[in-house]
């Protein structure tokens, strides 16, 4: 598969989609914070309302696309992504996750959305084709089976990782022609402003929270990798 490559500014000082806006204004991303089990939540696996934000940036957004989400951890994407879209499909690694994200999403009574526990890279071929795929974990070894989900004209955008600690946003348009085109967007921090997430959840403290970023300067990691290292949690999602 051919894939040309060129390069757009930052995703920070775009508008969104009004229909996008609305989508994040009727969903309470405090409702997939509450949740009973704290040790199922932490920083990546509840993307900001601003990272949201500057992903929609860069969408294209038809009326009432199918939509795959890959990294759904708890859910709240899937559920902003819901009130937009005719179908929108979960991809999440870790089960626990996976179910505790159906249950967030069943009691905001959202009809159109599920969440299947799997591997990202393999996406959902049941489902397939989407208009939109949206994929806000870092680690997929490749995208080609996504990139072979996506419908006519279909767009998967997605954080790729770079020499720095920030993720590069990253954009593929399929063509008429089903070429692909891959458009850089700029960098995205899913730090969230104030480290309020991991703090108040009471995963970690801020003793912790400041040696995670330190360690995370010193090898070029993530932080929230480095909170999962210090706190000894291996079912922790990004």
């Amino acid at each position: 598969m051919k894939i040309s490559t060129s390069q757009q500014g930052n995703p920070a000082n775009r508008k969104i989609d009004p229909r996008f806006e609305a989508a994040l204004e009727a969903i309470d991303r405090q409702h997939f914070i509450n949740c009973e089990n704290g040790s199922l939540v932490a920083g990546e696996s509840i993307p900001t309302t601003e990272v949201l934000k500057q992903i929609f940036s860069v969408l294209t957004l038809p009326n009432h696309p199918r939509v795959l989400h890959v990294g759904a951890g708890l859910g709240y994407p899937c559920a902003v992504l819901a009130k937009i879209a005719s179908k929108v499909v979960g991809i999440e690694k870790v089960a626990s996750l996976a179910d505790a994200a159906m249950d967030k999403l069943s009691q905001l009574q959202l009809k159109n959305v599920i969440v299947l526990h799997g591997e990202g890279e393999e996406g959902s071929a049941q489902f397939s084709p989407f208009d939109i795929i949206m994929v806000t974990t870092p680690g997929l070894k490749t995208l080609s089976t996504l990139l072979h989900q996506l419908a006519p004209g279909g767009q998967l955008v997605c954080v790729e990782r770079t020499e720095s600690t920030l993720l590069k946003l990253v954009k593929y348009v399929q063509d008429e022609q089903q070429k692909i085109h891959r458009i850089e967007q700029g960098l995205v921090s899913f730090d969230n402003k104030s480290d309020q997430t991991l703090i108040e959840l009471g995963i970690v403290n801020r003793e912790i929270l400041n040696e995670a970023k330190i360690r995370a300067k010193a090898n070029n990691s993530l932080i929230i990798d480095e909170v999962r290292q210090l706190i000894n949690v291996d079912d922790l999602a990004l």
